[in-house]
């Protein structure tokens, strides 16, 4: 399965867990949440992990995905002797949001106005 693939897939597996509502009426005591009246399928799944131990780290799921991106990078040049860069979308902007920020703080350049 190639790569993009992988995370499209990935990506809808989480849509499809943040979209599937769970009751109170439905929900073991601990897992309630009145505030809201229930949970998302995410926050009960995020809640057993915890509870259990098996939550990542940030380095842990970090580490995956680099694993991933290289397993991928060697097998396209295994292939064609030369390989498609991988990025983040999300990851890129949020690097490229706060290399702005900081090229405003400095000086360097002046925040636009809306």
């Amino acid at each position: 399965m190639l790569e993009t693939t992988k995370i499209m897939l990935a990506k809808l597996e989480t849509a499809a867990l943040e979209c599937l509502w769970i009751g109170n009426e439905d929900l073991p005591e601990d897992y309630h949440d009145d505030r809201e009246g229930g949970r998302s399928l995410a926050r009960i799944n995020k809640m057993f992990e915890d509870k259990a131990g098996l939550t990542k780290t940030d380095h842990q799921i970090e580490k995956e995905a680099k694993a991933i991106r290289c397993e991928a990078y060697r097998h396209q040049l295994e292939t064609s002797e030369s390989f498609d860069y991988i990025e983040d979308e999300h990851k890129l902007y949020a690097a490229q949001l706060v290399f702005c920020g900081a090229m405003v703080k400095a000086g360097v350049m002046e925040e636009e106005e809306e």
